[in-house]
């Protein structure tokens, strides 16, 4: 049986060529990175992990998904520190001048973060002068407006709550007055009212919206930078702040139009919504003549796989067209910004590994050895992944091939 000597020596060389080969693929993949990054404290450890996750679409137009860092940060956790660290891995992994944005949780801190970031990054290398660098997540967003709306029936969800309890979890909401009047039991202090009850539907209504958008935003998958607008609008008395760059995802996803945005911007912004939807459109026009720019500099590439974009674009779509690029400066655009993540879920997901690694058992392992689990994990669930949808594609292609042929 091999020491731990040896298997901490193997886990770390399978981490080294690992990480060479995911290098590689992303010195060779033509389009941006998008990042997402989250901190975490070892309850076994009490020390605090950053997590970073690389999104891009590849040259076969598919999107991908790596760790690339699980470092352990020493306190304290200020913006200066979390800078120091991110700008560092940009720099250990080459794409300093391929970045995207990054997507981080809602605080004060982050957002001190993203100052020093673009400040020490340079605008030149940022699309837009790094205008849409900063994506705010959603999902935590989402959780900050439930917890608003859930405060403000507290009272009347913990007299539910309570009465449920004390009644043997009765269901139904006749039930409680009923049980007050046969029995009399002082000791019920948590009568409901038919407000609570009014109350309680409404917000669930509201919840199962928020549910499925969140289930949407946490995607890994599929692209979801083109659900960011649709499911906003849903919402849009609680969100009023709309990402820019999110709206041209809608405007490059096949299934809304111009018409789309300036339906709802209506409803958004009021007697303001033409000259927002021009803002937008304007942006559109920047982005053009700015990738345009870059490709006959030669700091674009000015030729991608033939692959359709459809099967980023398309919501959990699974099909495919092979055509001739047309509009190579759209689909420059459309591959980068569709690379960007709307919340930071994964990264937290990503947490859940490190709890089974850092455990009661195993709570001496060395940061370094944790980082190189984590990540191998990563690539290996990637590498697996991707075997399986290729064989899946050929699959099918075999499968439309010979339906041809007996046409």
């Amino acid at each position: 049986m091999p020491s731990r000597n040896t298997i901490k020596k193997d886990i770390l060389d399978m981490y080294e060529a690992g990480k060479v080969k995911t290098m590689l693929e992303l010195e060779a993949n033509e389009g941006r990175v998008a990042i997402t990054t989250d901190m975490w404290t070892s309850d076994h450890q009490n020390r605090g992990y950053m997590v970073v996750i690389a999104y891009y679409v590849d040259n076969s137009w598919t999107l991908q998904k790596c760790i690339i860092r699980f470092e352990y940060v020493p306190t304290p956790h200020t913006s200066d520190v979390i800078a120091t660290r991110l700008m560092k891995c940009f720099l250990d992994w080459n794409f300093d001048r391929k970045l995207m944005s990054i997507t981080i949780d809602n605080c004060s801190v982050n957002d001190g973060v993203v100052e020093l970031l673009l400040d020490r990054l340079g605008s030149d290398t940022l699309v837009v002068d790094g205008a849409f660098f900063h994506m705010r997540c959603c999902a935590h967003i989402l959780n900050l407006i439930v917890k608003d709306g859930l405060s403000v029936i507290g009272d009347g969800i913990e007299r539910i709550r309570q009465s449920v309890i004390f009644w043997s979890a009765l269901t139904y909401k006749d039930v409680f007055l009923r049980c007050v009047q046969l029995h009399g039991d002082p000791s019920y202090k948590h009568l409901t009212t038919e407000d609570d009850w009014t109350f309680r539907g409404k917000i669930c209504e509201k919840l199962v919206l928020f549910y499925e958008m969140t289930e949407d935003f946490s995607g890994k998958k599929y692209s979801t930078a083109n659900l960011y607008f649709p499911h906003i609008c849903s919402i849009r008395k609680y969100w009023s702040v709309v990402n820019g760059i999110m709206s041209v995802a809608t405007l490059l996803d096949p299934r809304y139009k111009t018409d789309f945005l300036e339906c709802y911007f209506e409803d958004i912004y009021g007697v303001d919504a033409e000259y927002e939807l021009e803002k937008i459109v304007q942006l559109c026009r920047d982005l053009v003549k700015e990738y345009e720019a870059k490709m006959l500099s030669g700091s674009e590439p000015q030729f991608f796989s033939t692959t359709s974009s459809h099967t980023v674009v398309a919501n959990k779509g699974n099909f495919e067209k092979q055509f001739e690029p047309q509009f190579p400066i759209l689909q420059a655009i459309a591959r980068d910004i569709y690379a960007i993540s709307v919340s930071t879920v994964a990264s937290e997901s990503s947490f859940s590994t490190g709890g089974r690694l850092v455990n009661p058992q195993c709570n001496r392992l060395h940061p370094s050895t944790v980082e190189a689990l984590a990540c191998c994990q990563s690539w290996l669930i990637a590498e697996k992944e991707s075997i399986s949808n290729e064989t899946s594609s050929n699959y099918e292609y075999d499968e439309i091939e010979a339906s041809s042929n007996i046409d």
